[in-house]
């Protein structure tokens, strides 16, 4: 019994779209907790010293990591809906 569906589309295609969302992810993520630690330690400051680091660089990762996540999701999608025409 043969089956009308083909799976031409093999998960190897995708683990880079993946692999580039999930880094995104991570680098958004520690960018947003960096500003906000920033943030809670220079509103209070006997909580402890405010670490080194420039606010341009962390918002520098955050927008780079956002971009990656977009570019990653967009490129996994027009793969699989190339593969469904």
């Amino acid at each position: 019994m043969s089956s009308a569906y083909s799976d031409s589309l093999d998960w190897t295609t995708l683990v880079g779209s993946a692999l580039g969302f999930a880094f995104g992810a991570l680098v958004t993520g520690f960018a947003t907790l960096t500003a906000w630690s920033t943030a809670y330690m220079n509103a209070n400051p006997a909580v402890g010293a405010v670490s080194g680091g420039s606010s341009l660089a962390v918002a520098g990762m955050f927008v780079a990591g956002t971009v990656l996540m977009f570019l990653s999701a967009a490129t996994g999608l027009d793969r699989i809906l190339r593969e469904a025409d």
